[in-house]
């Protein structure tokens, strides 16, 4: 989900613009002994984290393994609900502790339960609450694996580091002998959110259990999400105490009371240390979780060390070959970023028949695969999820049968999946899309014919079945149409580019005539297109299209009229947002396809992160992400090629903004790796549109075997394609398919300094 539907008042925006120039600033520069040599050091895991809504990635420094269930992280104090929605906005300069979980990059706020704040001194209740140490950027350390800083004129210096479901704090404390940590009981990310049937129970004064039940935005959509924690003191506290509105008490008070502190007191001038495992199913599982990944026996430092290599590991996929520290710098951190969510929700097990609560909200197991949710589907089937297809074949499988475990136990597949239940936040069926295209690139080794059924279906059976809004009026009029409510456009182009990538699934599976069915519906986009408009245009039932239209009108500003009838976009954006049908879409045109897809680009807002977006291309947003290869079905690839050029080097950068709006669990960090390499998906489908290279050249691990880039003069000025070989065969147009790279290949561009007819 890119951004909500908020509506900013003109001092608002004067206000967001008047800022933009500091939040845009550099991230400090830092050196950890750790990242030398590495490639871990080219990424500072606090780009992407400054800017506000829609002009922001957020991202943050929160410490995770890729997809970790852990993201452990310090959460600063950002005004209302438009900043550091990852819990850190590089614009603050007050901590509010550092807790457990988040989403990253999402437009909205999730999780951040258990945080942790250190004091050197105790404190009452009323103290604690306006308690917010400051600190400076430039006594922090944010790299993949560990984040550390020091707060300003206390004394403490805070360590961070996790395992996948283990995270690991380390405060010293330099102006204290007698340290305090609050542990925060009640709070959370979301401010409106509350944590009930709270549970602690204390064992000496080296270990806490607990359980809760969060509601906040997403979790209070399917009824909460239960955690169960258990957290380690090696050093040990020497008492405790429960701090309310109420007062203090040795015992938990009832009525789970918001807020809620655990005050714990430590006797020691040693660092103190805490771990704390989590699990979705039961204290047991946040036990075994503790004892396979975290043992006291084993040190902070060698955790992670561990993470840190789990993590060079992740970035060693793509290997690539630049003398431009800046731009390995964008390349590594869109590497790393892509790679946060979707979430580890299974409990550790050696065999991977892990225990997980699923969408029945029961305790399952899985058959050798890994269990996650937090799957952001309808931005990540566009990028990331496609670039899964190539450098985390095995994740993305275990992703498929999480998700298929989801439908079988729900009755449909998700489409913004968090925690153990629906959001149904967003439209369309992008698992479809996802599904079906892994299984066309040899993900086969999951129930295709039994995900297929549940899909076809949640597909075909309408207001039977939960988020499938205006599915039957589709089927029967070929369009949704504007009297079944708002977004009926996009809903339209949604449901057809999955009838598409559900067309080539049953082809797949040699269901002919369900191939037929699907590629006849998919057709259905044509049905919203307005020849008096020439565009995408709300129709009511009788088959009238709304007049007036402004086709440079966003949704955000348009609650009611045309543009409401679009997600998060303009009528404009939309005419670009079926790239599985571009050379369909693109013969709609009365007048010149060309000339109006160049005008848009030209129009485009010229800087990353513009405070007040236009109609015309934005990055930040999904609806035209990949508007440039259209140009690719227009016979002209090299303005494709130059255009997505443009957008690396003006879209992305190494500031606290870093890309161009929400980075959406990776999608916009995904779209950067993969366009880097050349080529730019068609989801759903098997097909690659070729763009522009960044590098000279890039070994891209496929998972047992190499997809080698070879693009001389890429860095040197030469930004244009002139053709591309695989194995030494040229491609007759500027597009191939996956089948040409899956087992292993060479992949040479011609690269020149000007545009070239395509050879």
């Amino acid at each position: 989900m890119a951004v909500k539907r908020w509506l900013f008042s003109f001092s608002a925006i004067l206000t967001l613009t008047g800022f933009h120039g500091c939040l845009n600033d550099k991230v400090h520069q830092q050196t950890h002994p750790s990242t030398d040599g590495k490639l871990i050091r080219f990424v500072d895991t606090r780009a992407g984290t400054g800017g506000a809504q829609w002009i922001a990635g957020h991202n943050t420094p929160a410490v995770q393994v890729p997809w970790g269930m852990v993201k452990l992280g310090p959460d600063t104090t950002s005004f209302g609900k438009v900043m550091g929605l990852g819990g850190y906005s590089y614009s603050d300069v007050n901590l509010r502790g550092f807790s457990h979980t988040r989403f990253v990059g999402a437009g909205v706020y999730g999780g951040g339960v258990l945080s942790i704040v250190p004091a050197n001194t105790p404190l009452e209740f009323g103290a604690l609450r306006k308690y917010q140490p400051t600190f400076s950027h430039r006594n922090e350390t944010a790299v993949p694996g560990y984040y550390s800083v020091a707060l300003d004129r206390l004394g403490i210096q805070a360590e961070l580091t996790t395992t996948a479901r283990v995270g690991l704090h380390r405060y010293t404390f330099t102006l204290s002998s007698e340290p305090v940590l609050y542990l925060d009981l009640g709070g959370m990310l979301a401010s409106d959110g509350k944590n009930t049937e709270l549970s602690i129970t204390l064992t000496g004064g080296n270990k806490i259990e607990g359980h809760f039940l969060q509601n906040d935005g997403f979790s209070g959509r399917y009824g909460g999400l239960h955690h169960y924690f258990e957290m380690h003191f090696p050093t040990g506290f020497v008492s405790h105490r429960y701090l309310t509105a109420s007062g203090a008490s040795l015992t938990l008070p009832a009525g789970d009371p918001k807020p809620l502190y655990l005050e714990l007191r430590f006797a020691t001038s040693a660092p103190v240390e805490v771990r704390t495992a989590l699990s979705f199913t039961g204290a047991a599982g946040a036990a075994a979780n503790f004892t396979a990944e975290a043992p006291l026996a084993t040190s902070f430092d060698t955790i992670q060390a561990a993470t840190q290599n789990t993590w060079e590991a992740w970035l060693a996929r793509v290997a690539i070959a630049t003398s431009q520290e800046a731009e390995a710098q964008k390349f590594y951190t869109a590497l790393y970023n892509s790679a946060r969510m979707p979430t580890l929700f299974g409990d550790y097990d050696g065999a991977l028949n892990e225990s997980y609560r699923g969408f029945d909200n029961a305790n399952h197991i899985t058959t050798g695969f890994s269990y996650y949710s937090d799957f952001s589907l309808w931005d990540t089937f566009r990028t990331v999820h496609p670039l899964y297809n190539l450098l985390a074949r095995t994740e993305q499988l275990h992703m498929i049968q999480s998700m298929h475990r989801m439908a079988e136990q729900s009755g449909r597949f998700p489409r913004w999946a968090a925690g153990t239940g629906h959001t149904d936040s967003m439209l369309g069926f992008p698992a479809a899309i996802t599904l079906a295209e892994s299984y066309r690139k040899g993900i086969t080794t999951f129930d295709g014919a039994g995900a297929y059924a549940l899909l076809k279906n949640q597909m075909t059976a309408g207001s039977g079945i939960s988020g499938t809004e205006c599915l039957d009026s589709y089927s029967e009029l070929g369009f949704c149409p504007s009297d079944d409510g708002g977004t009926t456009v996009s809903r339209t182009l949604e449901y057809s580019w999955a009838d598409t990538a559900m067309a080539g699934f049953a082809a797949a599976l040699g269901n002919s005539a369900d191939a037929d069915y699907f590629t006849s519906r998919a057709e259905n986009f044509r049905n919203a297109w307005s020849a008096a408009d020439q565009a995408f245009i709300p129709r009511k039932r009788d088959g009238q299209y709304f007049t007036g239209c402004r086709l440079d009108m966003l949704s955000y500003f348009s609650p009611t009229g045309c543009a409401s009838h679009f997600t998060e976009g303009s009528p404009l954006q939309h005419r670009w947002a079926l790239p599985t049908q571009a050379a369909a879409t693109s013969a709609l045109y009365a007048v010149s396809a060309l000339a109006e897809l160049e005008t848009f680009f030209l129009r485009a807002p010229k800087g990353i992160a513009a405070p007040v977006p236009n109609g015309y291309y934005w990055h930040g947003n999904e609806p035209a992400l990949f508007a440039a290869v259209y140009f690719n079905h227009l016979g002209r690839p090299d303005r494709a090629q130059y255009w997505t050029d443009w957008i690396r080097r003006t879209k992305y950068d190494n500031t606290s903004v870093g890309i161009d709006g929400n980075d959406d669990g990776g999608t916009l960090s995904a779209w950067f790796v993969l366009a880097s390499l050349g080529f730019l998906p068609g989801p759903g489908t098997t097909t690659y549109e070729i763009v522009s290279p960044a590098f000279e050249s890039a070994s891209v691990n496929l998972g047992g075997s190499t997809l080698l880039i070879v693009a001389t003069g890429a860095t040197q000025g030469k930004r244009f394609v002139r053709g591309v070989t695989i194995n030494g065969t040229p491609l007759t147009a500027p597009r191939f398919d996956h089948s040409l790279i899956q087992g292993g290949a060479t992949m040479e561009f011609q690269m020149v300094e000007e545009p070239a007819a395509w050879q």
